[in-house]
């Protein structure tokens, strides 16, 4: 499988002059971790993470980026990208058609590829990606005989189970006899609680 399957095509990026006060809003903004530094040219010169922000001192993206960026092609497989993302300690590396931005590929696009599974309809034979394989290599079905198969449920998933708090919880009454007034007969009054447990005593 090569990295164009995978990666993030519509990548928010920076120019080198952009402020810092300006890509933390960003980043904030847009729930990522990192941005590509592009030149005027439109050419990959740079990368700013959220430790480029904490760990430098500098008004704009040149002052704090990285500037020796890891990079892959379109055609470069995911399973080394895979490896470079191990192997260097990265979260994410920009993908270049030329010396222009194409994408970015992500550790969550990687481990997309885990849990997504599509099975073919006609042999049962399941393959692993983010589409289905263009024919099936069991039975040489096409493409639209798989089918995306459903995730299975977390290990530590709440199961719903019947109980006492499951049920609509009703309001009951009681019923109690207080002495009268004139203390030679007794009358029965209501009293109405929301639950079926009290911490108090009846007088």
């Amino acid at each position: 499988m090569k990295v164009r399957e995978i990666m993030t095509t519509r990548v928010v990026t920076v120019a080198e002059d952009t402020l810092v006060a300006d890509i933390a809003a960003m980043l904030r903004g847009h729930r990522i971790s990192a941005v590509p530094v592009l030149d005027t040219a439109g050419a990959v010169v740079g990368l700013v993470s959220e430790y480029d922000l904490l760990a430098r001192q500098g008004a704009t993206a040149r002052d704090v980026m990285t500037r020796e960026v890891i990079t892959a092609t379109e055609d470069t497989d995911v399973e080394q990208v895979r490896h470079l993302l191990v192997e260097r300690r990265i979260r994410r590396v920009p993908v270049l058609a030329g010396l222009r931005l194409a994408g970015i590929v992500s550790r969550s696009d990687v481990i997309a590829l885990l849990t997504t599974e599509w099975a073919c309809q006609v042999c049962g034979q399941t393959e692993r990606g983010p589409h289905p394989p263009p024919r099936c290599p069991t039975c040489d079905a096409d493409k639209d005989r798989f089918a995306q198969q459903a995730p299975p449920p977390a290990a530590d998933a709440p199961r719903q189970t019947a109980g006492p708090d499951s049920r609509r919880h009703r309001p009951w009454t009681r019923r109690r006899t207080v002495p009268s007034p004139t203390h030679r007969h007794r009358r029965r009054v209501r009293t109405r609680r929301c639950c079926a447990v009290t911490t108090g005593r009846w007088p």
